[in-house]
């Protein structure tokens, strides 16, 4: 069953009652106040919206609502006049589904209403549809990202085993030696240092551990915190970047990041997706070569193509470029690296998901992306998302 939300100043209940009940998978909830309205939206779930409102306060429930939900894809239908062309350009650029000329035509009213819950079950199988990818390709990444730590563990074993023996030998020549002053301390100094460096590991060993549950851990009550970029650049991606090969050295270019900058339509969870897909992709692209890869900011304010969903867009955006010196994208390729499944890596290397995911993210938080490559020169994934200044 579909909620429609019906907002409306002077309801007439049992009219709207007769005219929604020829649409047997409608439930409508009504409200007079839209301030009301919004507080129920907090914690329910709605598929439709009609707006029969005052011009001002129509276009402010839409916004507000669009603001605070982030919810692109649930229909709005507005009931407005047919003459009035500057609230329907208004409602527009707010991303109203429909309009509703009044005074109504009854058959045209349930017709719009029904062709709007019929396209929100397709966005919610879509999005359903969506999140598995999206979970799929997270796994293939925990994988990778797996495989990298279970190396540094090994590394940090080797290094904690010798160290250990180092002592245990030590604690042999105590038992074989006559000790002097001299002796004594060089043998406690040999165990402190060893001690240290075992700590050391320890310590390393304990933030590899935590990186990858932070990076697996899903909190939903993420959604709509505000992410301080540099903060979370500073500290979520370096630590992604103790995991690279040890052939591609990545340089994060903070001195040209505002640190005011804010992204608000996005959890740290899906954003750090997004980064280690990318760079994953990076990676794979230098092919074990020694190489680099960079990451710098610039805030924009023009005109753009979505290389993904080949979308006009345009205002002001915080842009990150990944770019890498590796072997590049064909240019016949392109316009099919987005394509769920499609890959030209070797087969069993990987499952064609993961830049289909990366866009799937990006417009989730109403971000774009761009990509821009020159065969075993330069490739350069551009992220644009929106951004607050705090």
């Amino acid at each position: 069953m579909q909620t429609l939300l019906v907002i409306e100043n002077n309801l007439n209940v049992e009219l709207l009652n007769k005219l929604f009940s020829k649409i047997h998978f409608v439930s409508p909830i009504y409200f007079q106040d839209p301030a009301l309205a919004l507080e129920w939206c907090e914690s329910n779930e709605v598929d439709v919206i009609l707006v029969s409102l005052s011009k001002r306060d129509a276009l402010n429930f839409v916004e507000q609502f669009k603001y605070v939900f982030n919810s692109q894809y649930v229909p709005i239908i507005m009931v407005a006049s047919a003459r009035d062309l500057d609230l329907k350009i208004k409602a527009l650029e707010l991303s109203v589904s429909d309009f509703i000329s009044f005074p109504l035509e009854r058959m045209e009213f349930v017709n719009r209403i029904k062709n709007a819950a019929k396209m929100r079950i397709h966005q919610k199988s879509h999005l359903l549809a969506q999140k598995r990818l999206y979970e799929l390709q997270k796994l293939e990444a925990v994988n990778c990202l797996t495989a990298g730590v279970a190396h540094e563990f090994n590394n940090l074993l080797m290094g904690i085993q010798g160290f250990t023996d180092l002592n245990q030998l030590n604690a042999q020549d105590m038992k074989q030696v006559t000790f002097s002053q001299n002796t004594a301390e060089e043998l406690s100094d040999d165990f402190l240092s060893n001690s240290l460096q075992i700590s050391k590991a320890i310590v390393k060993g304990t933030l590899l551990v935590e990186q990858m549950l932070a990076y697996c851990r899903r909190d939903e009550t993420q959604h709509h915190h505000s992410i301080n970029l540099y903060d979370f650049m500073s500290e979520n991606v370096s630590k992604l970047l103790k995991t690279e090969p040890n052939n591609i050295r990545t340089v994060i270019h903070l001195n040209t990041l505002n640190r005011s900058i804010h992204l608000e339509n996005i959890d740290a969870t899906d954003l750090a997706q997004i980064f280690w897909n990318t760079l994953s992709n990076s990676h794979d692209a230098l092919n074990g070569k020694n190489g680099k890869v960079d990451i710098t900011f610039e805030l924009v304010n023009l005109s753009y193509i979505c290389s993904c969903c080949s979308a006009d867009f345009h205002g002001h955006f915080i842009k990150i470029d990944i770019s890498d010196d590796g072997h590049g994208i064909a240019e016949e390729l392109l316009p099919r690296i987005f394509d769920p499944f499609f890959t030209t890596k070797e087969v069993g290397s990987g499952t064609g998901l993961g830049l289909s995911v990366i866009a799937g993210l990006i417009h989730n938080a109403k971000g774009y992306i761009q990509v821009a490559s020159i065969p075993n020169v330069k490739t350069t994934f551009s992220l644009f998302f929106p951004y607050t200044t705090h």
